[in-house]
This record gives structure tokens, C-alpha cells and sequence, in this order.
């Protein structure tokens, strides 16, 4: 593994790929960017881990410099894959299920390798909780983190004081193109006053974690596991309409507050299974009972705009969704397969109708690719509006076809609304 900073892969992909997560998101918002470590001085990133390898991807995209991530090992299983991520600046942890000889030994070549890219000003990322999961909630750390800081520390005197940036990611939807991304960064912070102490090395790596698990929490929506359906209702009810930073503060306040019960824990939990079966979310009955959907006006004006991109593309789209339900077995892999098969397929897709466009009607090959591509993008946002009456109207048949749930989560959101107000 080379350990230089800098990759000329990642380099010449970083912009498609860049553009494509623009379009795959509805909305892509960062805060504190400027917060991260300028120039060559190195960092140590920790991010919460929630879409598999969605987040990597958003840490690199949003990021002032190129990321190097410490990434589980299955990644590099073919030759091919291989060769590509490690050019893409990724490093293979092994862990136990992984089955290696001397998974120790192949461990410290990736922690050494890590070290020496940190010493020559990179940023490196990683994911302290070890594996990912769709829930919002930060789950138990590995002591691999510290262990890393403090071997650093120990090989290059100006890695002691290294700084540490972490960066909570909030998806409104994992598996969906064309949702919400909010992707925050701490102030960097250091833990070199405790991991260089006199106390006891568990003392030590416990009081790191801790300290890091707290400014990871402080960036992102971070649930307790008793009250996430609840809170995923009060989130709901905010809507996309809240600033992050308002969310955050009203979602905590709650889940720190005891007014929440058990049993409203469970019909919650109910009722979000019941909206899943259905391909809704509870921010569809939120929309529901609001009356909140476009016009009737504005959602035929954005059939007829949209119409010429739904002909042209809904083909590309179907093999995208065809290929991500073969290739995926772990559902947290949906929305990273539906990007990537995007970012491969679209552009082919544009550049043959293009083709056909020119050969049919004499029009310019260039003009007519860049006919293609402007309209697939211009008519995105009325997408979004056929979508979201879509959904209301299967909203409302779910509401009418299971009233008695409904009614009882009407109940908890007013509930809920007023507790809101408060704060």
C-alpha cells in the first residue's frame, strides 16, 4: 500500500461522482466545512455509520481534501476491487469473521501504513462503531481507534496532539434516490490529554471513546435505542421544513426528557412496520394530515414537463432498480448500488439516445447529448412533485383502510406537536 495523500483515481472521479450524489439528492446540505484542519496538517475523522457505503462516499464528497479510509477488509476480495479501492486511498481492516492468517499481522501493516499517510498531512477516516446500521442511534465503540491514535502518537512525536474531526450524517431516507442529506463536521478536538496519561491503557481508551462518542453525538441525530420511533415521529413532524440545527436541539431535548411511555414506544413501532410494508414513512401521514400536497394545477404542469424525461428514462431507471435488487443482499446497501449503477448507466443511456437523436433528426451530436442531459436534470424537481402525490395518495388510501391506527398515531403526533411547541 503506497502512502502518499494524494490518488489521481480519486482525483479524476471526484467530479462525476460529485454531480451524480448533487442529482441523486433531493437536497445536500454541509455544515461547518471550514471547521476542518487546513493545508497539510493531518486529521483523524469519525463519522457515525449508517448506510454502508453511502457515507464513506458523502465523507469524501464533502471533505476540503482527499479522504483515506480504514474499510472492512470483504472489499478487497477480487483482484480488480482491490487494486481500485486501494487506489481510491482505502485500507483494509480484517476482522475475525474474515477468516485470515495472522489477522494481526495484516492489521498492523494497515494501521502502519495509516500512520505514515497522517504523518505526510492526511485525513484519515474512520468508523469507530465497526459496522453500520439504518437506525439513527450511535451504537456500542471498538477500541480500534484509540489504539491507532495512540500508537501514532508513540511513532511521530507530532502526532501526539492530532486532531480529531468528527462528522454526523443524517439521511431522511436511506434506501430512496432523490431524498434529504444533512452532513455536519465538529470543531476539531484532541484527546492527547488523556491518551498520554498516566492512567491505565482500558482507563485510557475508555475515557477516549467516551470523549469522542460525545462530539460525534453533539453532530448528529443521535436516538436512544428505548425512543427512536418516537423521536422518528417527532423528526417526522419537524419535517424537512426545520433548520438541522433547530432539529437537532428540539429531537434532543426530547429524547433527555422522560415523557415518552413504553406502551406509546410500542404502538409507534406499530405503526412505522405498518407504513413500511406500505413504502411510506410516518412523514407521509404527516403530509396527509396537513393536507400538505402539490396542486392539482402544479402537478399536471409537472406531469407535462417532466413527461419527455419519464420516456426517455424510466428504462435506465427500471434496469437500475432491477440491478440493485440483484446485487444487494444487505439492505443497507440500496441507496450506494442505485448511485453507482446511476452514475454508470446515465450517462451511457444519454450518450445512445443521443446518438438516435442525431442520427433521426440531423441534430448535432453534441447538442443533442447536452439536450438529453439538461432535460433529465430541469425536469428532476418536477419528478419530485409527481412523487410526492404519488405517496399522498397512498397515504390517504392507508389512512382510510387502517383507521384505528391511524387514529391512534394522529394521537400521539398531536401529543407530540404539543411537546414540540413547548420547547
Amino acid at each position: 500500500m503506497k502512502t502518499s495523500t494524494r490518488s489521481w483515481l480519486y482525483t479524476l472521479m471526484f467530479p462525476s461522482v460529485y454531480a451524480a450524489a448533487r442529482l441523486f439528492f433531493r437536497r445536500f446540505k454541509v455544515i461547518g466545512s471550514d471547521n476542518f484542519p487546513k493545508g497539510k496538517k493531518p486529521a483523524i475523522v469519525v463519522s457515525n455509520h449508517q448506510n454502508a457505503l453511502m457515507d464513506p462516499l458523502i465523507c469524501c464528497l464533502t471533505a476540503p481534501k482527499q479522504m483515506h479510509f480504514l474499510t472492512r477488509a470483504d472489499v478487497f476480495k477480487t483482484p480488480m476491487s482491490r487494486k481500485c479501492v486501494l487506489e481510491l486511498n482505502m485500507m483494509p481492516v480484517y476482522r475475525t469473521h474474515d477468516k485470515v492468517d495472522d489477522m494481526g499481522g495484516l492489521n498492523k501493516v494497515t494501521f502502519d501504513v495509516a500512520i505514515e499517510r497522517l504523518h505526510n498531512g492526511a485525513a484519515v477516516g474512520i468508523y469507530p462503531e465497526g459496522n453500520h446500521g439504518n437506525k439513527k442511534t450511535l451504537r456500542p465503540f471498538k477500541k480500534g481507534l484509540a489504539r491507532l491514535l495512540e500508537s501514532a502518537g508513540h511513532q511521530y512525536a507530532d502526532l501526539k496532539s492530532l486532531e480529531i474531526v468528527a462528522v454526523g450524517i443524517d439521511y431522511s431516507n436511506y434506501n430512496n434516490a432523490r431524498t434529504d442529506t444533512t452532513v455536519v463536521f465538529s470543531k476539531p478536538f484532541r484527546v492527547d490529554d488523556i491518551l498520554f496519561s498516566d492512567m491505565e491503557a482500558p482507563v485510557r481508551y475508555r475515557l477516549v471513546m467516551e470523549r469522542i462518542r460525545q462530539k460525534l453525538s453533539e453532530v448528529m441525530i443521535d436516538h436512544s435505542v428505548g425512543q427512536y420511533y418516537t423521536l422518528r415521529l417527532a423528526e417526522a413532524l419537524l419535517t424537512e421544513k426545520t433548520a438541522w440545527e433547530e432539529k437537532k436541539l428540539v429531537l434532543d431535548t426530547i429524547r433527555d426528557s422522560d415523557k415518552i411511555t413504553e406502551k406509546q414506544e410500542q404502538e409507534i413501532k406499530a405503526i412505522e412496520h405498518l407504513l413500511s410494508e406500505n413504502e411510506l414513512e410516518q412523514i407521509d401521514w404527516v403530509r396527509f394530515s396537513r393536507n400538505d400536497k402539490p396542486n392539482v394545477l402544479v402537478t399536471v404542469i409537472a406531469v407535462l414537463i417532466a413527461l419527455p424525461s419519464l420516456i426517455i428514462n424510466s428504462l435506465p431507471w427500471q434496469i437500475i432498480l432491477g440491478l440493485t435488487k440483484k446485487a444487494v443482499k444487505d439492505p443497507h446497501f440500496n441507496s450506494t448500488f442505485k448511485l453507482v449503477f446511476s452514475w454508470i448507466l446515465f450517462p451511457l443511456w444519454a450518450f445512445l439516445v443521443a446518438f438516435l437523436l442525431h442520427k433521426i433528426t440531423g441534430y448535432h451530436y453534441l447538442m443533442a447529448f447536452a439536450a438529453v442531459v439538461v432535460s433529465g436534470i430541469v425536469s428532476l424537481p418536477f419528478l419530485d412533485i409527481i412523487a410526492l402525490r404519488k405517496r399522498h395518495q397512498r397515504a390517504k388510501k392507508l389512512a382510510n383502510t387502517s383507521a384505528e391506527n391511524y387514529a391512534i398515531w394522529k394521537g400521539h403526533a398531536e401529543q407530540m406537536e404539543t411537546i414540540i411547541k413547548a420547547i
